[in-house]
């Protein structure tokens, strides 16, 4: 009877090590695939009327996406033209294949087109933006 509960007890005691080491690993694994949703860091360049196009204005920024972030799904009522400075953005356009864009590589998303840019590196990404935005609208529409 001893012997039984010696064995029991090891049988026991290794069952919650694997489970408690298997349970790290999985939060470990998943903690690598996870990005954080967060507002993106933008500085303005320019923004200007542009002559005998009425009620629109152009806006450039340069786009700072912190390690490891996503913008979330959103849409904007313009063409939006994405060319990476540094780092590596991936694109998802809904309904296309995900899309991952190099220094030097742009694109470009239709007028509510809805998408989702990702860093998906460890290092920061910086994008320029541009585009010919409708005067006084909002520039970005999230979507759920």
């Amino acid at each position: 009877m001893k012997k039984t509960a010696i064995r029991f007890g090891s049988i026991l005691a290794a069952s919650i090590l694997v489970g408690v080491v298997g349970a790290i690993g999985v939060q470990v694994m998943n903690a690598q695939e996870i990005l954080t949703v967060a507002p993106v860091k933008r500085t303005l360049i320019v923004k200007t009327e542009l002559e005998g196009i009425e009620g629109k204005e152009m806006h450039t920024w340069v786009t700072e996406f912190a390690p490891r972030m996503s913008t979330g799904k959103h849409y904007h009522p313009w063409h939006e033209f994405l060319y990476v400075l540094e780092g590596a953005l991936t694109i998802k356009v809904q309904g296309q294949p995900e899309v991952t864009l190099k220094p030097g590589e742009v694109i470009n998303l239709a007028p509510k087109q809805v998408h989702e840019g990702k860093n998906l590196l460890n290092s920061p990404t910086k994008v320029l933006v541009y585009g010919l935005a409708p005067k006084d609208e909002t520039l970005v529409v999230p979507v759920k």
